[in-house]
């Protein structure tokens, strides 16, 4: 996920450009809204993705900026055990929009944020650096893939 803070000594293919939103069990409080501030969340349980995602980071900086420390319950980079811990009514969770398109069920509501929380994905490889056939085969690949989505 982008941003980095220094993009000149890399080459940048940008492969998904979407936005992050919530989902909550239907039959939760926030599921009747079509969209919501950060700043109702402060009083939700919510999961996400683990420590090591730049969505981790920047979801606790924008709540942090809209005056509150999240109340991260769990965290996770597996997106059947969040969607369960969701249907369980345990917490509701911030992803981005194609991870809930791939996973959604009628089980679920998903609610706009705001503000909006982008989620970019990007092949990076350091530019003017020798790429073998199979490293330009693979970006090639991955390119290909995304493109379709």
């Amino acid at each position: 996920m982008l941003p980095l803070p220094d993009l000149s000594p890399f080459c940048i293919s940008p492969l998904v450009h979407d936005v992050c939103r919530l989902l909550v069990p239907k039959t939760h409080p926030l599921a009747k809204h079509k969209a919501i501030s950060l700043q109702q969340l402060q009083d939700e349980r919510i999961i996400l993705f683990n420590g090591s995602s730049i969505l981790h980071d920047t979801f606790i900086q924008l709540c942090t900026q809209e005056g509150f420390s999240p109340n991260i319950a769990y965290r996770s980079f597996m997106p059947n055990f969040i969607f369960d811990m969701v249907r369980q009514e345990l917490c509701v969770a911030v992803l981005p929009s194609p991870i809930i398109e791939r996973y959604l069920t009628e089980d679920f509501a998903v609610v706009d944020l705001t503000p909006t929380i982008q989620w970019h994905i990007a092949a990076i490889t350091m530019q003017g650096r020798y790429l073998s056939f199979a490293a330009r085969k693979l970006l090639s690949h991955i390119e290909e893939y995304f493109a379709g989505l």
